[in-house]
């Protein structure tokens, strides 16, 4: 692994001197000796299901609020029993529908979240399951806007499209781990890239939900799945405010 450090950022290189992995620019001074710690070798054994893990706080959250609505109508049903029947009934339904979406949901995270691409058993194209991957993670915390061009894309890149795949969940668990649970993500798509643009509100505090402090590690990781792949991941990130992601096929690292 090579690191080159440039007039704004540094690019990390995985293998091949031609296949970079990953660049970051628009970083300031206090960022690069973060970013290269963030970079060693050791970093590079994330996975997939790495970033999955470091996201289960934001899903256990939004299942709990769903939990909500299973709970709160059962214990209506139950005050109405045995007594009155008739008003009891129209709960255990809302109960039992409010049940089902815990289950889609729990069935959705699985289906995102699957390493094999080209299982049987889903007809979902892998970025409409990164589109669900997000959905998910954000929550009704985090604004999202685009998700819906993913649905017509491929995964870029065609070397290892596992590891491609890997490098976009790693992307999006670097921005929702940005964001810190509040703000707007927003997916922008081209004929043979992804690019993820996250931006907290003015004046917001310093991300402090947990897991926000292994972000660099995240993306320096998703780097390393992007350079197996054939891919490029490019990031800016202007401090704690906003950044992008961008994952696309190789370019030269001249």
């Amino acid at each position: 692994m090579s690191f080159i450090e440039t007039s704004d950022g540094f690019r990390i290189g995985f293998g091949r001197d031609d296949l970079p992995g990953l660049t970051m620019e628009g970083l300031t001074p206090e960022q690069m000796p973060v970013m290269r710690a963030a970079s060693e070798p050791g970093n590079q054994r994330m996975t997939a299901n790495s970033f999955v893990g470091l996201l289960l706080p934001y899903h256990i959250h939004n299942i709990n609020n769903m939990l909500v609505g299973v709970l709160g109508n059962a214990e209506l049903a139950s005050m109405f029993l045995p007594d009155n029947v008739n008003r009891a009934i129209p709960k255990v339904r809302d109960a039992a529908e409010a049940a089902g979406g815990v289950t889609r949901f729990l069935r959705d995270l699985s289906e995102a979240t699957h390493p094999n691409l080209e299982r049987a058993a889903t007809s979902v194209s892998p970025l409409a399951r990164l589109a669900r991957f997000i959905t998910l993670a954000c929550g009704r915390s985090i604004d999202t806007t685009g998700l819906s061009a993913l649905d017509s894309m491929a995964v870029p890149g065609n070397r290892d499209p596992a590891a491609a795949y890997g490098a976009l969940l790693g992307m999006a668990t670097w921005s929702v781990l940005c964001l810190g649970g509040t703000g707007l993500l927003t997916v922008e798509s081209t004929e043979n890239s992804v690019t993820l643009i996250w931006k907290r509100p003015t004046g917001a505090g310093k991300p402090m939900l947990p897991g926000c402090e292994m972000a660099d590690t995240v993306i320096c990781a998703a780097g390393g799945l992007a350079g197996r792949a054939g891919c490029l991941l490019r990031v800016r990130r202007t401090e704690s405010v906003e950044g992008s992601a961008t994952l696309g096929g190789v370019t030269n690292a001249g």
